[in-house]
């Protein structure tokens, strides 16, 4: 009876175990893929991969504990509305969302007090989000403890940065873009969204330099792009 989503990158399908517990995607294309089983009263669980054969995966669903923000600006006023666009558990699998949001999963927006309380994380986990506001930059936050205090993240002032993914004359749909910024590092990804039915897309960022990079299975991929 647990919800499972698959999320690729051209779809996301959603079924329910069974009794033993079983699940089938079939037909599912090579690549990446994500992963999600939820059931009430028990903590997410999730595999994420680069899917390359037929894989059987083995998803343990925990004792679920709270994880607890609140959302403020930098004046100190909480944000309504600000929503968790991704999370990544453990380091090891992958939510998204913002993605999942349309195929029935639980909606993680702050309350008008600037909170979002989010009932189903494994016990004793961190949890790495990227929290989003259409008003504020995306923001990323790392290694969250699950069941440990509340914790203010601030948002910062935002620039919209927006564009289309085409070819040619072709608007090209559910492409994955990805935002990176240098750092010491290396390039790293500070945020990424996915391209509308027309082939737009946006985000906001705080002021700097970036590089974009737009990707889809069933083509080629360009350059990263240089934007300020």
């Amino acid at each position: 009876g647990a919800d499972v989503w698959l999320r690729t990158e051209t779809e996301v399908r959603k079924t329910r175990s069974g009794e033993e517990g079983a699940f089938l995607f079939e037909n599912t294309p090579v690549g990446a893929c994500e992963v999600v089983a939820l059931k009430e009263g028990l903590a997410i669980g999730g595999f994420s991969a680069f899917l390359v054969n037929d894989e059987d995966v083995r998803i343990v669903l925990e004792e679920a504990r709270e994880l607890s923000l609140r959302v403020i600006n930098h004046n100190l006023l909480p944000v309504p509305g600000a929503r968790i666009k991704f999370m990544l558990v453990h380091d090891a699998f992958r939510v998204s969302a913002d993605i999942l949001l349309d195929h029935g999963f639980p909606r993680l927006r702050a309350d008008d007090n600037g909170i979002i309380a989010v009932p189903f994380m494994p016990k004793n986990a961190f949890v790495q989000l990227l929290v989003a506001h259409y008003r504020y930059a995306d923001t990323s936050v790392a290694y969250l403890p699950v069941g440990g205090k509340r914790q203010d993240i601030i948002l910062q002032s935002g620039v919209r940065l927006g564009g289309r993914v085409m070819l040619d004359k072709t608007p090209i749909a559910d492409a994955h873009v990805a935002v990176l910024v240098a750092g010491a590092g290396g390039r790293r990804i500070c945020s990424e969204t996915i391209s509308d039915p027309e082939g737009f897309y946006a985000v906001y960022l705080p002021d700097g330099e970036y590089y974009l990079v737009a990707r889809h299975p069933e083509y080629a991929s360009p350059e990263p792009k240089s934007v300020v």
